[in-house]
């Protein structure tokens, strides 16, 4: 968490986390074009937006996670799942 409230104050702590940031949206960016690509996802749907809605998930959930914060068991988020895929996939 420090080092995201850092990046917002010093330069030299955005130019070291800002491009790691840049490639975990990237592969997300890749994974959802793939998924496009062989029909497992709307292709109307904004390939950006879905990244950085999932980015912006795994992210926060990170940050709960070092604040304190007790993770939800795994088997939880299969309802969340199932939604997001009944949302996203084709029909």
């Amino acid at each position: 968490m420090e080092t995201y409230y850092a990046s917002w104050r010093d330069p030299l702590a955005h130019d070291v986390l800002a491009p790691r940031v840049r490639e975990h949206f990237a592969l997300y960016v890749k994974i959802i074009e793939e998924a496009k690509e062989e029909g497992s996802i709307i292709a109307s749907l904004d390939t950006e937006m879905l990244a950085s809605l999932f980015l912006g998930i795994a992210m926060g959930l990170a940050l709960v996670g070092m604040a304190g914060i007790p993770r939800t068991e795994t088997v939880n988020w299969l309802a969340i799942g199932t939604l997001v895929d009944q949302v996203v996939r084709p029909k």
